[in-house]
């Protein structure tokens, strides 16, 4: 899996952009190789189509965009669907959580139902939204660079324009209640998002804000286990699920886990298996004894 914004950072003449420390805006019309590409953001961001057609996934759910459509990708890993054969150009605008929770903090919404924040959620647009949108294209046309505190203004309007549609209340009062969560209670919510995708130990730790050794230490704190074998137990655990709902390959199903390959799948399977059997017998064994 590749990192988003990392790709669109290395390529700034495909890929126009502007920055501001760790916020990025960008056009992206680079076309995936491949029906499906599966990657990953350390950064959350929105997505808005000017042309074309593209579906972002991930294990709860799927969202289906079209021209004028836009939504929200929560940090961590996702599955983009290709469709060949169109033109294709999205908007993209990368910004912390932080960021986002610090201009939500003082709109007022009419929800109290603050449900967990989606990986993935449409978020509805206005002719507002579509302007701004069309506002920004002479941005990126232009050869000159935006100042970053422009970039940062921007990308405030943005999420007011965002927030002053009711049909958006619930997805604000989201990030509204996600302000209060302790920094344990954000991790636990990444991991247990992501822990399907095939990412590194530094790739979640990057998520998650951390270096590796304080990753480690507070994953720890937090499940009382070391993080790869967390890991291969939840990805276990829902490929048995999988599987026995009989819908899915075998190679699907480690696809879908976050196993390397085939073979990654068949060892870690056969490990924990070989393991619960010799407990049963140590069990068995103490018994008679007894």
């Amino acid at each position: 899996m590749y990192n988003f914004v990392d790709v669109i950072i290395a390529d700034p003449v495909r890929n126009r952009q502007f920055r501001s420390g760790e916020h990025l805006m960008a056009e992206f019309t680079c076309p995936l190789k491949t029906t499906e590409q599966d990657m990953w953001s350390h950064a959350s961001y929105f997505v808005y189509v000017l042309e074309g057609r593209k579906d972002w996934r991930n294990a709860d759910g799927k969202v289906e965009l079209s021209a004028g459509e836009m939504a929200f990708v929560k940090k961590g890993g996702s599955i983009v669907e290709q469709y060949f054969g169109t033109p294709f150009c999205v908007l993209l605008f990368f910004m912390t959580d932080e960021f986002i929770c610090e201009v939500f903090r003082t709109v007022e919404v009419r929800t109290k139902n603050a449900a967990p924040l989606s990986p993935l959620a449409m978020v509805r647009t206005t002719p507002a939204i579509d302007a701004y949108m069309n506002s920004m294209l002479p941005h990126f046309r232009n050869e000159r660079a935006m100042d970053p505190r422009l970039v940062d203004l921007k990308l405030r309007e943005l999420l007011l324009n965002i927030a002053s549609d009711p049909r958006n209340d619930a997805f604000v009062a989201s990030f509204q209640a996600m302000m209060h969560n302790r920094a344990l209670d954000r991790m636990r919510r990444i991991m247990e998002d992501n822990y399907m995708f095939n990412l590194s130990l530094e790739a979640y730790a990057r998520m998650c804000g951390r270096s590796l050794s304080a990753f480690k230490r507070d994953f720890q704190q937090l499940y009382q286990a070391a993080p790869g074998r967390w890991l291969r137990e939840q990805r276990l655990r829902r490929a048995k699920l999988l599987l026995s709902a009989g819908d899915l390959q075998v190679s699907e199903v480690a696809f879908q886990c976050g196993f390397e390959n085939l073979s990654h799948f068949s060892k870690s399977f056969i490990a924990v298996r070989l393991k619960v059997e010799q407990n049963q017998l140590v069990r068995e064994v103490g018994g008679f004894c007894c």
